[in-house]
């Protein structure tokens, strides 16, 4: 496969829902800047370990680092009150707390852990063990110094063989990843 081509993924809007949910049970005070953070956490370690990530989500270099642009319009939207098609998905599992400065994300109801495979569960608990006490500029500072966030230009879309960067005995889970695009990339076009 030509290192050219792109490494995308689709994302999971179901998974990216009962995340939030998941995270919003287990960590404290989780406004939208640390759920994004936790999100790409998540989804950069198990791509890592499994050759996909958990959500999927397009990852674009911001300011604060590197962020999932859809997860981070659907929660935009959803503290902002937006209607869309998605809203409902969202707001069945997620409410938020307006008071402070930055809403705080809480979960309606229990997260359908059904939706994740083993190995997705796991690297979501790895992640609130790791991360989840850490504050939002503790988290930048930390994903600040990633190949992902160093090696991308603002405002770009993060190309995903930059999650493998720092970890060079991942190198047989890249091969993997870039031969199964192939495979996505046929899927999309027939489905077109």
């Amino acid at each position: 496969m030509s290192p050219s081509r792109k490494i995308s993924f689709n994302f999971d809007i179901e998974k990216f829902v009962n995340a939030i949910a998941y995270f919003a049970s287990k960590v404290k005070d989780l406004d939208k800047y640390k759920t994004v953070k936790l999100l790409y956490l998540a989804d950069r370690l198990h791509l890592i370990k499994y050759a996909r990530p958990i959500v999927g989500d397009r990852y674009y270099r911001a300011p604060y680092g590197p962020i999932p642009d859809i997860a981070l319009h659907i929660i935009s939207d959803a503290i902002d009150d937006i209607k869309a098609s998605w809203t409902d998905s969202v707001k069945q599992y997620i409410k938020i707390d307006r008071e402070p400065k930055y809403p705080i994300l809480k979960g309606n109801k229990p997260a359908d852990l059904e939706v994740f495979s083993e190995s997705e569960l796991e690297t979501l608990d790895i992640i609130i063990k790791e991360y989840g006490n850490k504050s939002f500029d503790e988290l930048k500072r930390l994903t600040h110094k990633q190949a992902v966030w160093e090696r991308s230009r603002e405002g770009e879309e993060i190309d995903y063989r930059l999650f493998f960067e720092e970890d060079p005995d991942a190198k047989n889970i890249l091969e993997l990843v870039e031969l199964e695009q192939e495979d996505r990339d046929l899927f999309r076009k027939l489905n077109e």
